[in-house]
Order: structure tokens, then C-alpha cells, then sequence
């Protein structure tokens, strides 16, 4: 450049400020992701970690420029820290990614079980040559949850499948997609045949409709369902069950699933009717026997009754001829007094 010549810079400011915003930029996305991101260069040195990744890493000193393979080492057992760091070289070296979706290993450093996704891609370094960046998000608490969901079913299906009564879940519009063992052991069905409104085809023809129309009316209105009706068994025999099923509801109060039961009532209705004929007969007994009663009574009063009135007769007529014998009236009068007291023994069996 000759003396006193200047020369225009505006152009490398340009880029400079350029390449100073797109930093700004990556750094702020790299520190507000809600995911953890860390990238090692190609000497397998520790080059950035963001906050959210500082805190998996822990309580490591001077973790930014420290060696990749002796961080991993602190952190997980032997076998594994050497698998990553194995992979970690394989894509530094090929360029081709790696994706787990879900791995779990106990934590070297902490002593506890932990659950990660994560994968790594090579990228440009902008002095050149490549490094590698981490992505991965702690699942562990979604990975509990899950596990706890799956021994509470467990748990909930080893209840069901050993109790006496059939059970079924049905989702809110009443199709049935589960049903415990009980019932396909009476039934001898498959869950294919079974599950939305297969369960018709066990039920008796004569019943069926009705059933099908009181459990539409309970969806609709989501009251509790209760109804009694026969079965049919894989032997081909009918029984009776009470079926009873209960809405579930979220938070909202909405519902999102039936839960319901089958109790055989076939013995119970059967000593229920015979019961009802052992007291039928008993009150055709009773009703019998005050008959017979009645009829004895009446044959017993009959006698007393007739000479009361054969005597009371002679007496009156004796009055109106005029005609009195007194031993003779004493003798009716009398007689018919004692036919009086002979009826009378018979009323108190008349009085309840």
C-alpha cells in the first residue's frame, strides 16, 4: 500500500460482526436448550457443556478442556465408559451418528441407577478438522414413573386374574378391550372374539337387547351399571351373574374407562326360589290345617247348636199353647243350658 493510501476495512467488520452475532446466537441456544449438549474436539478434549448438561456432569473440577475418556471413567463403571469412548471415536473418525434410545447403567460417582437417550453427530470445527456433539436428556424419572405404572398393573392383573368374579375394563364409548382369566375360562373365547361388543354373542338371546340397552344408557349418562342375566359357559349351560361396572374419570371429571364385574348368582337364585317353595308349602300347610280346624269346630258345634235350638223351640212353643209343664220346661231350660256351656268350650280356640 503506498504511503498515505487507506484502505476499506467495512467489509471484514462486516463479517467480523457477523461472525460474532452467529456465536451470540449458538451460545444462546446452546445454553437455553432444555436438553443437555456437550461437544468434544478432536483431540477428545472437553470443549463446551451447557448448563443443563453442567448439572449431570456434577462436581468434576476444571470439566471445560479435560480429557473426554477420563471424565466418562469418573462417571460410569469400567465396561461402559470404555464403550463410549469407543463410540465417541467411531463417529470422530467415520462421521456416522449414534442413537440409543434408552439406556441405564448405575452412576459410578453417585451410586445410583440412571436412565439417558442420547446421541452423538460429528460437526466442523471452525478451525477445522471435526468434533463431536452430545445430545441426551435424563429419562430417569420418566422411566420410574413408567416402571411403577407397569408393577401396579402387574400387580392389578395378578388380583383380577385370581379372584372368584369375572372383570373387564371397557374404554367411555363401552368397548371392552381387557377381560381377567376368570372369564375366558367360563367362557372359552379369545380376547379377539371378545373384546368390543363381542360379549353378545355369550349372552342369552332373550336378554341380550335389553343388556345392550341399559349399558348404552349408563355411557350416556354416566351412572353406575347394574344388571342380572345369564351367561353362556363353554359347556354350553347358562348361568346367572350380576354385573355391575363403575365410570373412571380424569381430573376433569370426564370419563376415560369402565371397570366392571361378573358374580355368579346361580346358586344364590336357585336357594332364593327354593326358599320362596319351601314357604309357599308351609303357607299352604297353614292355611290347610286352619281348614281342617274350622272343619272339626264346625262338626263339634253342630250337635250343641241343633239341641239348643230344639229345646229353646219346645220351650216357646210350650208358652204359646199354654200348655206349661214345669218339670218339663225345667228340663229344656236345663238341657239346653248345658248344650250352651259344651259350645262355648270351643270359642277361645277361635280367638288369635
Amino acid at each position: 500500500m503506498l504511503p498515505g493510501s487507506t484502505r476499506d476495512i467495512t467489509k471484514h467488520k462486516q463479517t467480523e460482526e457477523a461472525e460474532r452475532q452467529r456465536t451470540e446466537q449458538f451460545e444462546t441456544l446452546l445454553n437455553e436448550a432444555p436438553f443437555c449438549v456437550y461437544m468434544v474436539d478432536g483431540d477428545f478434549r472437553i470443549r463446551q457443556v451447557n448448563p443443563t448438561a453442567q448439572l449431570v456432569f456434577g462436581n468434576i473440577p476444571d470439566l471445560i478442556g479435560r480429557d473426554f475418556d477420563e471424565v466418562i471413567h469418573v462417571l460410569w463403571p469400567q465396561a461402559y465408559a470404555d464403550e463410549i469412548v469407543a463410540i465417541f471415536h467411531h463417529t470422530l473418525e467415520t462421521g456416522e451418528p449414534y442413537i440409543v434410545a434408552e439406556r441405564v447403567e448405575e452412576r459410578r460417582d453417585r451410586g445410583v441407577r440412571e436412565f439417558y437417550e442420547w446421541q452423538i453427530h460429528r460437526i466442523p470445527l471452525p478451525e477445522g478438522g471435526y468434533g463431536v456433539v452430545c445430545y441426551f436428556r435424563d429419562i430417569s424419572a420418566h422411566v420410574q414413573a413408567r416402571e411403577a405404572i407397569a408393577e401396579s398393573e402387574e400387580r392389578f392383573r395378578t388380583l383380577t386374574n385370581n379372584m372368584s368374579q369375572f372383570a373387564w375394563m371397557a374404554d367411555a364409548t363401552g368397548w371392552i378391550s381387557w377381560y381377567n382369566r376368570r372369564w375366558f375360562e367360563y367362557t372359552g373365547a379369545t380376547l379377539d372374539e371378545m373384546q368390543g361388543w363381542g360379549w353378545e354373542k355369550v349372552h342369552h338371546p332373550d336378554h341380550v337387547d335389553r343388556v345392550v340397552q341399559k349399558w348404552r344408557r349408563a355411557q350416556e349418562t354416566g351412572e353406575p351399571w347394574e344388571d342380572t342375566f345369564p351367561l353362556r359357559g363353554k359347556d354350553g349351560i347358562y348361568r346367572w351373574f350380576l354385573s355391575r361396572a363403575l365410570p373412571i374419570r380424569d381430573a376433569d371429571g370426564q370419563i376415560i374407562r369402565w371397570f366392571g364385574t361378573n358374580t355368579d348368582v346361580t346358586d344364590q337364585r336357585a336357594a332364593e326360589a327354593s326358599l320362596r317353595d319351601k314357604q309357599q308349602l308351609v303357607q299352604a300347610a297353614k292355611l290347610a290345617s286352619i281348614g281342617e280346624l274350622a272343619s272339626g269346630m264346625a262338626h263339634e258345634l253342630n250337635n250343641p247348636l241343633n239341641n239348643i235350638g230344639l229345646f229353646v223351640g219346645n220351650v216357646l212353643h210350650q208358652l204359646e199353647e199354654g200348655h206349661i209343664d214345669p218339670p218339663r220346661m225345667r228340663y229344656n231350660l236345663q238341657t239346653t243350658l248345658e248344650q250352651v256351656n259344651k259350645a262355648s268350650q270351643f270359642i277361645p280356640s277361635l280367638i288369635p
